[in-house]
C-alpha cells in the first residue's frame, strides 16, 4: 500500500519498523508448527529461523535510519502522486471498473447465493464503478432492479428456460454431450446475446475486472480476454457429490450420482483455465477446490453470512 499509492500517513512511518518486526514474530509460530515439527532434520528451516531473527535484529538496530529513508521516499511518491492528479491516469488510485455476471438478480438478498452477491455489489460500489449483468430466466421485478441501481448499473438479458430431457434415451444423449463438452448439460446452452454483450464491452475496454458470481456463469467468460477474471464458488460439487456417494445406500442412486460427479469434476477442473483467481466462501470449500489442483490462486476471504448492520 505504501509503495503503490502512499496511503500511509507521515505520522505512521515511525511505527513501520516495529510493525515489520511484529510481522516476522507472527510468522515464526506458523513455520514452527507447520514445517519444523514435521521435518526436524531439514536444515533449511534452521536457516529460515536464523534469518528471521537476524531481520528482527537489523530492524531494531537500524530503526532510525529506516524511518528517515521511508520519510524521504514518501515525499518522492507524493510528488509523483501530485502529477498523476493533474491528469495522468493511475491504476492504483482510480476506481476499478467491475462487471459482475450472475444468473439470479441478487435482490432481495433472500438466499445463500443472493446474500453475498448483493453485499459484494454494495460494498464494491463505494470505491469502484460496478456493473451487473443478470442473465435471468424468470420474471424480474422493476422495483428490485431500481434498488440495485442505487449501487451499480444493471443490464438484464433473458435466457430461455432450461428444458430438461425426458426419457432414458434423451437423458443418455444429454449426458454424453456433457461428457464430450466437459460442461454439464444444464450449463451448456449459453445465452448468445449475453456472451456477445460481454465480449463487446471487453473489446471496448469497458472493464478492468469481471466477476463470475458463481461457478455456473464461468462459461460466459473467455481466458483470452485481457481483463482480470474472478470466480466466487458458493459450493464445490466435486466434494459434495463425493460425500453423497459415500453416504448413499441405494445402488441406483450411487450410480447416477457417480455419473454426475464425473461431469462436474471435469467442469470444475477446467475453471482454472478461464479465470485468474478462485474465491470460496468457506474454508471447507477452499480445501475442496485445492483438491482439484487448479493452476490458479485459491483464496478464502469471503463469508456466507448476513450483514447485521444492513438488516437491523
Amino acid at each position: 500500500a505504501y509503495q503503490s499509492n502512499c496511503d500511509i500517513a507521515p505520522q505512521e512511518i515511525t511505527h513501520m519498523p516495529n510493525l515489520l518486526c511484529l510481522k516476522r514474530l507472527n510468522e515464526l509460530p506458523f513455520y514452527l508448527r507447520a514445517h519444523y515439527a514435521t521435518d526436524r532434520g531439514n536444515q533449511k528451516y534452521l536457516h529460515m529461523f536464523t534469518r528471521f531473527v537476524e531481520e528482527i535484529q537489523w530492524l531494531q538496530e537500524h530503526e532510525s535510519d529506516l524511518i528517515v529513508e521511508l520519510e524521504q521516499h514518501l515525499v518522492k511518491r507524493r510528488r509523483i502522486g501530485s502529477r498523476r492528479n493533474a491528469g495522468i491516469r493511475s491504476r492504483f488510485t482510480e476506481p476499478l471498473r467491475i462487471l459482475t455476471v450472475a444468473h439470479d438478480l441478487p435482490f432481495p438478498p433472500d438466499n445463500g447465493t443472493k446474500i453475498p452477491t448483493f453485499h459484494r455489489l454494495r460494498h464494491l460500489s463505494k470505491r469502484n464503478r460496478v456493473s451487473l449483468l443478470c442473465i435471468h430466466s424468470g420474471d424480474v421485478d422493476e422495483a428490485h432492479v431500481a434498488e440495485l441501481e442505487k449501487y451499480c448499473d444493471v443490464h438484464l438479458v433473458k435466457r430461455p428456460a432450461l428444458r430438461r430431457p425426458k426419457g432414458i434415451i434423451a437423458k443418455a444423449r444429454k449426458y454424453l454431450e456433457s461428457l464430450w463438452h466437459g460442461i454439464p448439460y444444464c450449463l451448456h446452452d449459453i445465452c448468445s446475446e449475453a456472451q456477445m454483450w460481454i465480449r463487446q464491452k471487453v473489446e471496448s475496454g469497458c472493464f478492468d475486472v469481471i466477476e463470475a458470481a458463481d461457478g455456473s456463469v464461468v462459461p460466459y467468460l473467455s481466458a483470452e480476454w485481457p481483463v482480470f477474471k474472478v470466480v466466487i464458488l458458493h459450493s464445490v460439487l466435486d466434494a459434495s457429490l463425493r460425500r453423497t456417494i459415500a453416504f448413499t445406500e441405494s445402488v441406483r442412486e450411487r450410480v447416477i450420482t457417480f455419473a454426475n460427479w464425473i461431469v462436474w469434476r471435469r467442469y470444475e477442473k477446467q475453471i482454472g483455465k478461464t479465470v485468474d483467481v478462485c474465491v470460496t466462501l468457506t474454508e471447507q470449500n477452499r480445501r475442496g477446490v485445492l483438491a482439484l489442483k487448479l493452476d490458479i490462486p485459491v483464496t478464502h476471504c469471503l463469508t456466507n453470512g448476513i450483514d447485521l448492520d444492513y438488516f437491523s
